[in-house]
């Protein structure tokens, strides 16, 4: 039967994952192999999966575009009632988080959302709950290099909803006051939205 881990579970989890040499070796083999590839940014492995819990790791080339400075960014999404703990374990990621969203919402509507941008460094972590919605990339525009993170999800990761910025705060054009849903993925779809495992071979 699939239960819930808490944040503190999740933490232990992660530590004892890391704590096996295996597991670091494979880390440092992905790692190793993502950051020499030029083509497409983003890399991801599925290091562990069960009814309660998802583990996936995740590599993040800096690049930077005419648009938005950077390249290696997700859409902005959340993860159903999947809470997720990222630890960062090379280089460093930004996070923009907009705070729990309605997940009764169809799509084309929209909520109110927050703007809260975090700094994720090597060797430190942060939580996301259930119905959390958020933004991660990597900026070559500071000059960083390479990053890498765990992601632990519990449950095992199921939904994914994706949105777009419905308005802007008119005192901040740039950052968002209010966020539309644009698409839903669920793994019962045949169109994947999670990456596979293959990617990371």
């Amino acid at each position: 039967m699939a239960r819930q881990y808490t944040e503190a579970e999740l933490r232990d989890i992660t530590r004892q994952y890391l704590a096996k040499g295996a597991n670091r070796q494979l880390i440092r083999d992905l790692a190793q192999s993502w950051q020499h590839r030029d083509h497409g940014p983003r890399r991801y492995h599925k290091a562990y999966e069960d009814d309660s819990l998802t583990l996936w790791v995740l590599g993040w080339r800096p690049g930077i575009d005419t648009i938005d400075h950077h390249v290696d960014v997700t859409p902005i999404h959340g993860h159903g009632a999947s809470d997720v703990l990222v630890t960062c374990l090379e280089g460093e990621v930004d996070d923009d988080y907009y705070g729990e969203i309605d997940q009764t919402l169809a799509v084309g509507e929209s909520a109110p959302c927050l703007f809260v941008p975090r700094r994720l460094i090597s060797g430190n972590s942060l939580f996301i709950p259930k119905n959390g919605v958020h933004v991660m990339r990597c900026d070559e525009k500071e000059g960083r290099g390479f990053g890498l993170t765990l992601h632990a999800y519990s449950p095992r990761l199921r939904t994914m909803t994706y949105y777009d910025v419905a308005d802007g705060l008119p005192w901040r054009p740039d950052v968002p006051g209010r966020l539309r849903l644009v698409d839903t993925w669920t793994d019962t779809d045949t169109d994947q939205y999670v990456p596979s495992t293959e990617v990371a071979a």
